[in-house]
This record gives C-alpha cells, sequence and structure tokens, in this order.
C-alpha cells in the first residue's frame, strides 16, 4: 500500500507542474491526476482518490472526450457510494447513463451500480424528493 500512496502523491504533484508550466499543458494535468487517483484507490484513500478526479473532470469536462468523461464520472459516483454519500453517486452515475454512445455490455455495468445505490438508498429512507429532483434536473428532457 505504500508505494501506491507514495506514487499518488508524486503523480499529483506532476500533474501540479504541468498545469503550472507554460504553456499549460491541461491533458498531461488531467491525465496524471486520474493516475493519481486510481493510486489513491489502491492505496485505500478514496476520498483523496474522489478529489484527484473531481479534479481531472474540470479539464475533461470541455472537451467532447465522452470515454473519459464517462470513466471518471462512472468511478466518482461508485466511490461516492462506497463513502456513503449517495445523492452525489447517484449524480454522476445519470451523467454516465444519459451518454449513448455505450455497449451494452457497458451500459448493463453503469446502470448495474446505479441501481444498487438506488436500493441502497431506499433501505435507509433517504429522502425520495431529493433523489427526485436530482433525477428530473438531470433527465427532465425524457419527463
Amino acid at each position: 500500500q505504500e508505494p501506491s500512496l507514495h506514487s499518488a502523491v508524486l503523480l499529483e504533484q506532476a500533474a501540479c507542474c504541468y498545469l503550472l508550466s507554460s504553456p499549460r499543458m491541461l491533458r498531461k494535468y488531467g491525465f496524471h491526476l486520474i493516475l493519481a487517483g486510481n493510486s489513491y484507490y489502491l492505496s485505500d484513500q478514496k476520498q483523496h482518490a474522489v478529489r484527484a478526479y473531481r479534479n481531472a473532470l474540470f479539464v475533461y469536462k470541455q472537451n467532447p472526450w465522452s470515454y473519459i468523461n464517462n470513466h471518471v464520472h462512472f468511478n466518482v459516483g461508485r466511490w461516492y457510494g462506497v463513502l456513503g454519500i449517495f445523492d452525489v453517486a447517484i449524480k454522476h452515475l445519470l451523467e454516465v447513463i444519459a451518454c449513448s454512445h455505450q455497449s451494452l455490455t457497458t451500459q448493463s455495468m453503469f446502470l448495474n451500480d446505479f441501481f444498487h445505490f438506488v436500493q441502497v438508498i431506499d433501505q435507509l429512507s433517504y429522502d425520495l424528493h431529493q433523489l427526485y429532483q436530482i433525477f428530473h434536473s438531470n433527465f427532465s428532457f425524457l419527463l
């Protein structure tokens, strides 16, 4: 676990160097944050993994790279669910479900995680009105 944590910190520092370089290397910044997030996750530092991925999301959400956006939103959603922050988890998973370019297998995997968190929320008597508002704000075009 220690080597993963050490590498995560170094990768995050490298990402910052790319951000501060002139000219800025935003793709390398985002890529190294993703690598750092994976290393944080492997060293059981899920909150740091979420932070690294969310920082990378600011780079990737401005680009039409749907696969990396799906990867980031899916992992952030899954990790928020593991941390017990289900409303934010569902919000990120809804971003992934809204994409239409995925294979049937990939869509099935995304939907299984989404429905798992919805079931957990139901078992915890979570505020279903808040969940409806999150769903409605993301999928109003379907209603």
